[in-house]
């Protein structure tokens, strides 16, 4: 059960506090924390606060800080709404509960919490393209937030995050950071590919506990489809060992992708 502050009968959740002060800090507006905590403002208040109650709550201000607090926190918004459950909907309820959410991310709020990302954001405004090494960057600042905030990486993830670099920096092509082959649906990319060489290299060093797969063996007859492995087998590899949100279908497809890696 949460930790809760009780103030006016309202149980205020204390674990928002942090999170709180974290997100005025990315904004550079860490000054308003203390005004947002006396008006008992959390994350949920944050998700569905209005622009009216916006100049209420800072009207002491100037228009740039609330001009400023207003366009960043809409922006915080987007990539946050509020999820609303039907509550005489049986059946999205039992669905919500065996489907796990989408997770997506900020790709704004990413880049502007650490210098590296601001750097890449000033660099496209002057250059209006990247070059390999700046696509690098962006893919290590994004996989790095990905990893220290524990967020287990999906196809829908990784596409959502390819979607909005193309959205953000339109020289860039999806493709580049995410794309899933039309002849065996593997996600590929520099998002996968980063995450999970990241991942290994944790796993090796021991800073991150390795799950022991547990991967049913698949009988082959000699009339079974013949699967070629492709050239760069550890995408496969990886996944098995490391991706504990792969379905079985997932696991037993790239199983029999690797094959003849095993054979050898």
């Amino acid at each position: 059960m949460p930790v809760v502050m009780q103030v006016y009968d309202y149980d205020y959740p204390v674990e928002d506090l942090q999170l709180l002060l974290d997100l005025l800090k990315a904004w550079k507006l860490e000054f308003l924390y203390q005004i947002l905590v006396d008006e008992l403002i959390d994350i949920e208040v944050l998700k569905i606060i209005q622009k009216d109650h916006i100049n209420e709550l800072i009207s002491k201000f100037p228009i740039g800080i609330k001009v400023k607090f207003t366009y960043k926190l809409q922006e915080w918004q987007k990539c946050n709404p509020i999820v609303n459950l039907p509550v005489n909907n049986l059946s999205s309820i039992s669905v919500q509960h065996t489907t796990p959410p989408s997770i997506k991310i900020c790709l704004q709020e990413v880049l502007n919490s650490t210098a590296t990302g601001k750097m890449i954001l000033d660099y496209y405004k002057i250059n209006n393209k990247f070059n390999k090494s700046i696509r690098t960057l962006l893919v290590d600042a994004i996989i790095n937030y990905i990893i220290t905030k524990q967020i287990p990486m999906s196809v829908n993830l990784a596409s959502s995050i390819g979607s909005d670099i193309v959205k953000m920096f339109q020289s860039e092509v999806k493709d580049t950071y995410f794309m899933k082959d039309n002849v065996n649906k593997n996600p590929k990319g520099k998002l996968y590919a980063k995450y999970y060489n990241s991942m290994r290299s944790l796993k090796i060093s021991g800073l991150v506990p390795i799950k022991e797969p547990t991967v049913k063996t698949i009988s082959h007859s000699r009339h079974d489809i013949e699967f070629e492995p492709e050239d760069d087998i550890t995408f496969f590899l990886d996944k098995i060992m490391y991706d504990s949100d792969c379905s079985f279908p997932e696991l037993e497809h790239m199983w029999k992708q690797t094959t003849k890696h095993r054979l050898w």
